[in-house]
């Protein structure tokens, strides 16, 4: 799992792998524990994908991403920049 831009100032891009077909749930969360932006992504077959966040109306901080399956949870931080 890649976040591109590290900083991100108006959208964040999720650069994830799935090995096997799967659904997953992405959380944008702020350092006091707050969803700021969720999706859910419907199953997809194996490969290499990439999902945005919209991170423009966001103040500038720390944030992060969650990313949740059937095989676990992926946890990766993403700066906010203005």
């Amino acid at each position: 799992v890649a976040v591109v831009p590290n900083p991100a100032y108006s959208e964040a891009s999720v650069i994830y792998t799935l090995a096997q077909p799967t659904a997953l749930e992405m959380d944008l969360i702020d350092m006091s524990g707050r969803i700021v932006r969720q999706q859910s992504i419907p199953s997809q077959i194996p490969g290499i994908y990439e999902a945005k966040f919209d991170v423009s109306s966001l103040n500038a901080g720390v944030y992060m991403i969650h990313i949740k399956t059937e095989q676990g949870t992926v946890t990766q931080k993403v700066v906010v920049s203005k």
